[in-house]
């Protein structure tokens, strides 16, 4: 049986569901965990979105719903510029560090047209060892520009150093 690459948002809901699946149904499933900032606050008062802190809870909860035994895809390309550096580091570079820290690997994803830090980041990621895998997201109206497509993608295997 092939594999199959749900995109699940970093959310209660799907951390449950990936929790509660059986050993033989996580052994087909690679699943694409895509984080998002969380919302500001809405009422005076409340406390203020902390995004060292909503990190560091998603890689936990990875952690507690995937496990050690198999990889997911993580991107972060949908959080806020808020998110960008935490604590002087790259927002990729934060994370990783701490899902490593528990032992999780997870593989990257790349959006096709990455900025020239998420670039820099994704080189010193890709040569862990223990990275096995990219995914480059590619937006739908790209996938009809068939000679960028090629060129797009064919930059990003040559800059990251991807085997293919």
């Amino acid at each position: 049986m092939s594999d199959y690459f749900p995109i699940l948002k970093a959310k209660a809901g799907e951390f449950d569901a990936l929790r509660c699946m059986s050993r033989s149904q996580r052994g087909t499933l690679q699943p694409i965990i895509e984080l998002i900032s969380r919302p500001e606050p809405k009422k005076e008062g409340d406390k203020p979105v902390n995004p060292k802190e909503h990190l560091s809870q998603v890689a936990v909860k990875i952690y507690k719903c995937w496990g050690l035994e198999r990889t997911a895809f993580v991107d972060l390309s949908k959080l806020n510029e808020k998110y960008k550096f935490i604590d002087g580091l790259h927002q990729l570079t934060f994370f990783y560090g701490q899902l490593r820290a528990r032992g999780v690997t997870v593989n990257p994803v790349i959006a096709l047209d990455p900025d020239p830090d998420s670039l820099e980041v994704m080189r010193v990621i890709l040569r862990d060892p223990r990275q096995k895998k990219v995914c480059i997201r590619i937006p739908a109206p790209d996938l009809y520009v068939t000679d960028s497509l090629a060129t797009k993608i064919q930059f990003l295997i040559t800059e990251l150093n991807i085997n293919h």
